[in-house]
């Protein structure tokens, strides 16, 4: 009988440590749960965009990103080269960077290589992208 009380004493404060233990873990557990919803949520939501749209040709992607450089108000100069585009020039570095992340967010185009030297409230550019056709 003594051997049965311990062991029910025993399960009873095994199952309050346990109870305890999962009341500090759900909260923290609900809110990953939120975030792997969200993430998946996004994830859908990209898949159903239709692809982007890529120019045929390289004469086309360097007018697109031309086009794309003067509605922001940057005057770059950009030309194919054998690895993908350069862009040169100067500009404002924020605007700049806003428009790089369109080029990858819209043409899915990237930065391969970077110069960007400050020359007062401007930055001067040698940069080529690669990628988009």
């Amino acid at each position: 009988m003594l051997v049965a009380l311990a062991l029910l004493v025993a399960l009873t404060d095994w199952l309050r440590g346990e109870r305890s233990r999962l009341d500090r873990v759900l909260p923290r557990l609900q809110v990953q749960l939120a975030q792997v919803e969200r993430a998946a949520s996004e994830i859908a939501d990209l898949r159903a965009q239709p692809p982007l749209a890529r120019p045929a040709s390289i004469p086309a992607q360097v007018a697109v990103v031309d086009a794309a450089a003067r509605s922001r108000g940057l005057t770059l100069t950009v030309q194919p080269v054998a690895d993908g585009l350069r862009v040169s020039g100067s500009a404002g570095f924020d605007p700049l960077l806003e428009w790089l992340a369109g080029l990858q967010r819209e043409q899915g185009l990237r930065v391969q290589r970077a110069l960007i030297e400050r020359t007062g409230n401007e930055a001067s550019v040698d940069i080529t992208l690669v990628g988009g056709g």
